[in-house]
């Protein structure tokens, strides 16, 4: 009797082990087909232009596919929250929409585990009057076949004041040479003790091409630009209390 109970104990552990590990099974099924197939490799998080003259000012970035198979991806923007510099603005998905279009007509397939870095713009047209702005959209990628299945991504477009350094003979300005430049320059700025700056160099659509901390001293601080194509730049240098100058870059 005793060897006939533990059997019996025996196939109802077992009976009870396999309904475990069905219902484990059924979750990570149910789990898998609610995860995100979609993900950011990368972005354009902040674009700078020209408050004077830029006429238009670009975002960039690229998706990946995680799931296993293809998804038909659209792109929307978040309307409803523009300021003067955002409230003309455009997203192109494959083919470049008008700017009162909110939302791609036309999806772009990205296969299993491909990345589309090439499809996605975001425009913003400052209006040119030379009034520094900053404002933020936030665009949408979500599967055209199951919308729930979607990423966001919030960009920041600013226009900033580009002057020369030469027209400004204040002793505390920030002083850049040479300019134009080949391969190098260099940065001699006085900061205040413990104060960091941040040096951001960008394309002539404003995007991103090179950011480093600077430190303030009587001795220049030299920047490596040996690997960015010559041509026009225009940069920044940020501190605490915000943009300290700004100016135009020749790269030869």
């Amino acid at each position: 009797m005793l060897k006939s109970l533990v059997l019996t104990g025996n196939r109802r552990f077992a009976g009870l082990l396999i309904k475990l590990s069905i219902c484990f099974i059924f979750i990570l099924a149910v789990a898998g087909s609610q995860a995100q197939s979609l993900s950011i490799v990368s972005y354009d998080s902040l674009v700078v232009g020209d408050a004077n003259e830029s006429l238009a000012i670009f975002a960039h970035a690229a998706i990946i596919n995680n799931a296993t198979y293809p998804i038909d991806v659209m792109v929307k923007r978040i309307d409803g929250n523009y300021i003067a510099l955002t409230d003309s603005n455009a997203i192109c998905w494959g083919i470049c929409y008008l700017p009162d279009v909110s939302v791609s007509t036309m999806p772009i397939t990205i296969g299993a585990g491909e990345i589309d870095s090439l499809n996605f713009t975001g425009h913003v047209f400052p209006d040119r009057d030379g009034i520094p702005a900053s404002g933020e959209i936030t665009y949408v990628f979500f599967d055209e076949n199951n919308p729930s299945d979607s990423l966001a991504m919030t960009v920041e477009y600013q226009v900033v004041i580009i002057t020369s350094v030469d027209e400004d003979p204040d002793a505390s300005a920030i002083l850049l040479y040479p300019n134009p430049a080949v391969d190098f320059i260099n940065i001699e700025f006085v900061s205040q003790p413990g104060e960091r700056a941040q040096f951001r160099l960008y394309n002539i659509s404003g995007k991103l091409m090179h950011s480093e901390g600077i430190s303030g001293s009587a001795k220049a601080y030299r920047i490596d630009l040996r690997k960015l194509p010559g041509g026009q730049y225009f940069y920044t240098v940020v501190m605490n209390s915000g943009v300290k100058q700004s100016g135009k870059i020749i790269l030869k």
